[in-house]
């Protein structure tokens, strides 16, 4: 049987070693999956986790792309090109810090920082931030785009501020200098997803998951600690894996250790009856509500988690630091939306909170809501 002249030695043995070692990785910021094998490189700075990665010439890595491996995610430091047309491979190094912007409009950017030794102080084995400046190395995208020269950001238990951008081959260098400590806005959340009913049979089992925010943004890099209101009706593992066990009524809460931050599912009632209804209630809209602009926030009634419309659903506007004759309201019951307008750009910052709640059903929904400036 004659050679196959199309097929090159090098692709045979790049595709035999894929096989045998490729595993399935995930860019970042567009979430494309494609596959690499890779080497872990022995840098003589130990701080520096750095590997290799070898990929199809077909991936959608570039100098600059953040890559998720496991729970980390690293920085594509460059794409050697090679007298092939077979693969290339990539430096990456392991992201250390997240930005978020303190005005809070720019979150969850991974990074990695060099050059901090003139930034910090290493004595008996304790570091601390002084004086100085750190550089970030980061992916040229659509958020990196809206950083601007003085912007403030918290991380590494200091404040900096911004004093230098520029962009070289797809990396977005930041320099950045240490200032007075400032407090950042922040908002840290976790949500839990994968429960599409609050009615559950004993001895079944769902499988639930936690997404943490910052800033209404997913992040990465979390630990989930997972418990049962009653551990006889309903069991929670490390994973978030629920068996029922017998009948009652059971929450199960995640909280995001590293934050201090939860959330709890509504009751779910664990029967053999299936024509139990249990009703909640959600509110849906963006927290933030810029002044001049009119937002809607829809009221969102479930039965069995099956969104239903439900008459009778009331609202009203409470814990705030709005004067009410501030806020202009215009509530459709016919859909359960609540048209919002607040035009007085002095209460910048200030905050209120909507309650959705049927008294008939025992259900109710909170929203707390930030105004922000139109400029």
């Amino acid at each position: 049987m004659g050679a196959n002249l199309m097929y090159s030695p090098l692709e045979s043995v790049f595709e035999a070693t894929m096989q045998r070692e490729g595993r399935l990785l995930t860019t970042y910021s567009s979430g494309t999956e494609f596959r690499a094998f890779f080497r872990i490189r022995n840098d003589i700075e130990n701080q520096r986790e750095t590997i290799v990665i070898y990929y199809d010439v077909t991936a959608p890595v570039h100098s600059g792309t953040l890559v998720r491996i496991g729970n980390e995610v690293f920085l594509a430091l460059n794409k050697e090109t090679v007298e092939n047309d077979v693969y290339y491979k990539s430096t990456l190094i392991k992201c250390n810090g997240i930005y978020n912007e303190n005005n809070g409009m720019i979150h969850s950017i991974p990074f990695y920082s060099d050059n901090m030794k003139s930034s910090v102080s290493v004595g008996n084995n304790i570091i601390s931030m002084l004086n100085g400046n750190v550089e970030l190395l980061m992916e040229e995208n659509s958020l990196t785009k809206q950083i601007q020269i003085n912007d403030f950001f918290n991380e590494f238990n200091r404040t900096f501020k911004v004093t230098n951008k520029y962009t070289i081959d797809g990396i977005t260098h930041l320099i950045a200098e240490v200032q007075a400590d400032q407090k950042p806005n922040v908002v840290f959340s976790v949500e839990i997803d994968g429960l599409s009913s609050y009615v559950a049979e004993p001895n079944t089992t769902i499988q639930l998951t936690a997404t943490p925010y910052i800033n209404g943004g997913i992040t990465t890099g979390a630990t989930f600690d997972w418990t049962s209101s009653d551990n006889s009706i309903a069991k929670v593992d490390n994973t978030g894996k629920v068996t029922f066990i017998s009948e009652g009524e059971v929450e199960i809460t995640v909280v995001w250790m590293e934050r201090n931050v939860m959330d709890t599912t509504n009751t779910i009632i664990v029967t053999n009856d299936a024509n139990v209804e249990v009703w909640t209630m959600t509110i849906k809209g963006k927290e933030d509500l810029k002044i001049g602009f009119a937002r809607t926030y829809t009221f969102v009634t479930m039965v069995n988690g099956e969104e239903t419309y439900l008459s009778g659903v009331e609202y009203e506007i409470i814990n705030q630091s709005v004067p009410i004759d501030f806020v202009t309201e215009d509530f459709d019951t016919g859909n359960n939306t609540l048209k919002l307008l607040v035009e007085d750009d002095d209460l910048y910052d200030e905050t209120f909170t909507i309650r959705a709640y049927h008294t008939e059903k025992d259900i109710e929904a909170l929203m707390n809501i930030r105004l922000e400036s139109l400029y």
